[in-house]
Protein backbone atom coordinates (compact mmCIF):
# COMPACT_ATOMS: atom_id res chain seq x y z
CA UNK A 1 0.00 0.00 0.00
CA UNK A 2 1.54 3.43 -0.94
CA UNK A 3 1.91 6.23 2.07
CA UNK A 4 -0.69 8.62 0.20
CA UNK A 5 -3.58 5.74 0.56
CA UNK A 6 -2.17 4.59 3.70
CA UNK A 7 -2.67 8.61 5.47
CA UNK A 8 -6.00 9.21 3.68
CA UNK A 9 -7.17 5.63 5.60
CA UNK A 10 -6.07 6.89 8.57
CA UNK A 11 -7.28 10.47 8.56
CA UNK A 12 -10.92 8.42 8.23
CA UNK A 13 -10.57 6.38 11.07
CA UNK A 14 -9.18 9.30 13.07
CA UNK A 15 -12.94 11.39 11.83
CA UNK A 16 -15.13 8.15 12.12
CA UNK A 17 -13.29 7.49 16.30
CA UNK A 18 -14.03 11.36 17.20
CA UNK A 19 -17.56 10.96 15.37
CA UNK A 20 -18.65 8.15 17.39
CA UNK A 21 -17.58 9.58 20.44
CA UNK A 22 -18.95 12.77 20.34
CA UNK A 23 -22.08 10.72 19.54
CA UNK A 24 -21.85 8.43 22.38
CA UNK A 25 -21.31 11.87 24.21
CA UNK A 26 -24.88 13.31 23.36
CA UNK A 27 -26.85 10.26 24.07
CA UNK A 28 -25.36 10.11 27.46
CA UNK A 29 -26.73 11.41 30.74
CA UNK A 30 -25.08 14.02 32.25
CA UNK A 31 -24.65 15.15 35.56
CA UNK A 32 -26.78 18.28 36.03
CA UNK A 33 -27.08 20.62 39.10
CA UNK A 34 -30.71 20.43 40.92
CA UNK A 35 -31.59 23.89 42.19
CA UNK A 36 -34.12 24.85 44.90
CA UNK A 37 -35.20 28.10 46.43
CA UNK A 38 -37.54 29.04 48.89
CA UNK A 39 -39.49 31.52 48.18
CA UNK A 40 -42.66 29.99 50.14
CA UNK A 41 -42.08 32.71 53.06
CA UNK A 42 -41.93 29.62 55.63
CA UNK A 43 -39.59 26.91 56.12
CA UNK A 44 -39.59 23.57 53.78
CA UNK A 45 -40.10 20.90 56.15
CA UNK A 46 -39.55 18.02 53.82
CA UNK A 47 -38.92 17.91 50.04
CA UNK A 48 -38.63 15.08 47.44
CA UNK A 49 -37.64 15.54 43.92
CA UNK A 50 -37.43 12.42 41.90
CA UNK A 51 -36.19 12.77 38.55
CA UNK A 52 -35.67 10.08 36.09
CA UNK A 53 -36.05 7.47 38.89
CA UNK A 54 -33.74 9.37 40.87
CA UNK A 55 -34.54 10.57 44.44
CA UNK A 56 -33.19 13.64 45.98
CA UNK A 57 -34.81 14.95 49.80
CA UNK A 58 -34.75 18.44 51.47
CA UNK A 59 -35.51 18.69 54.78
CA UNK A 60 -35.66 22.10 57.09
CA UNK A 61 -35.09 24.29 53.73
CA UNK A 62 -35.57 27.66 55.48
CA UNK A 63 -37.32 30.66 53.89
CA UNK A 64 -35.07 32.46 51.22
CA UNK A 65 -32.48 29.86 50.99
CA UNK A 66 -30.87 27.72 47.98
CA UNK A 67 -30.05 23.86 48.20
CA UNK A 68 -28.57 22.07 45.40
CA UNK A 69 -27.94 18.06 44.49
CA UNK A 70 -26.33 16.89 41.18
CA UNK A 71 -28.33 14.40 39.59
CA UNK A 72 -28.15 12.41 36.12
CA UNK A 73 -30.63 13.83 33.60
CA UNK A 74 -31.42 14.78 30.26
CA UNK A 75 -34.32 17.08 28.85
CA UNK A 76 -37.37 15.17 28.65
CA UNK A 77 -37.11 13.19 31.63
CA UNK A 78 -40.09 13.25 34.13
CA UNK A 79 -39.72 14.80 37.32
CA UNK A 80 -42.41 14.59 40.56
CA UNK A 81 -42.13 17.37 43.49
CA UNK A 82 -43.50 16.28 46.83
CA UNK A 83 -43.39 18.19 50.17
CA UNK A 84 -44.57 20.04 52.85
CA UNK A 85 -44.25 23.56 54.10
CA UNK A 86 -44.55 23.91 58.04
CA UNK A 87 -48.40 25.14 57.99
CA UNK A 88 -48.94 21.95 56.46
CA UNK A 89 -49.66 22.81 52.98
CA UNK A 90 -48.73 20.30 50.49
CA UNK A 91 -46.31 21.09 48.09
CA UNK A 92 -47.57 19.14 44.58
CA UNK A 93 -45.74 19.02 40.96
CA UNK A 94 -44.62 16.96 37.98
CA UNK A 95 -44.07 17.39 34.50
CA UNK A 96 -41.04 16.94 31.83
CA UNK A 97 -37.41 18.46 32.43
CA UNK A 98 -36.64 21.34 30.29
CA UNK A 99 -33.06 23.06 30.08
CA UNK A 100 -33.42 23.99 33.55
CA UNK A 101 -33.43 22.06 36.74
CA UNK A 102 -33.82 25.15 39.37
CA UNK A 103 -37.13 25.45 40.71
CA UNK A 104 -38.61 27.48 42.74
CA UNK A 105 -41.18 26.81 46.02
CA UNK A 106 -43.52 29.65 46.26
CA UNK A 107 -46.37 30.66 48.25
CA UNK A 108 -49.00 28.08 48.85
CA UNK A 109 -47.07 25.70 48.38
CA UNK A 110 -46.76 26.59 44.13
CA UNK A 111 -43.70 25.00 41.75
CA UNK A 112 -42.46 27.05 39.33
CA UNK A 113 -39.05 26.29 36.84
CA UNK A 114 -36.67 29.11 36.80
CA UNK A 115 -35.21 29.81 33.35
CA UNK A 116 -31.90 28.68 32.46
CA UNK A 117 -30.12 32.58 32.32
CA UNK A 118 -29.66 34.01 28.78
CA UNK A 119 -26.55 36.16 29.97
CA UNK A 120 -23.00 35.93 30.19
CA UNK A 121 -21.25 35.77 33.41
Amino acid sequence: MDKGRKRWLIRVAIVLVIGAAGLLWALGEHSRTLVIENHSEQTVIRLEVTIAGQLSTFRDVRTGAVVNAECKAKDGDRFVVAGQLADGTRIRSSGLIGESLHFLILPGGEVKFRPKSKKPF
